[in-house]
């Protein structure tokens, strides 16, 4: 999987809002012209619009100071140390990260 493709697109998604309504309205059209595998393309389709609207100005702080030191390659290392969730792939992290909020228990 090309993690750099995976996060070009995330990077474009926080810095863009027309291609971040595009990618939760028509996924398949905002990631026509990308490289991706199919295994990509639906873990991009998995992130939550609410989830991640509700984070974007987490995202872009870290867009910007990632940006700073090393373009995509850097954001991958920032996001490698800063999203400190289980699993072995940056996707799985962003997803952890990006999911819908579970429901609250109801204790009864």
């Amino acid at each position: 999987m090309s993690e750099e493709t995976v996060l070009e697109i995330i990077i474009k998604a926080v810095s863009d809002p027309a291609f971040r309504e595009l990618l939760f309205s028509d996924p398949n059209k905002a990631l026509d012209g990308f490289e991706l595998t199919e295994e990509e393309v639906e873990t991009l389709k998995q992130i939550d619009k609410g989830s991640f609207d509700a984070n974007i100005s987490e995202l872009e702080e870290r867009v910007s100071r990632s940006s700073n030191i090393g373009g995509v390659g850097g954001v991958g290392g920032v996001a490698q140390q800063q999203y400190p969730y289980e699993g072995s792939s940056l996707q799985e992290r962003l997803l952890q990260f990006l999911k819908p909020p579970s429901p609250p228990k109801i204790l009864g």
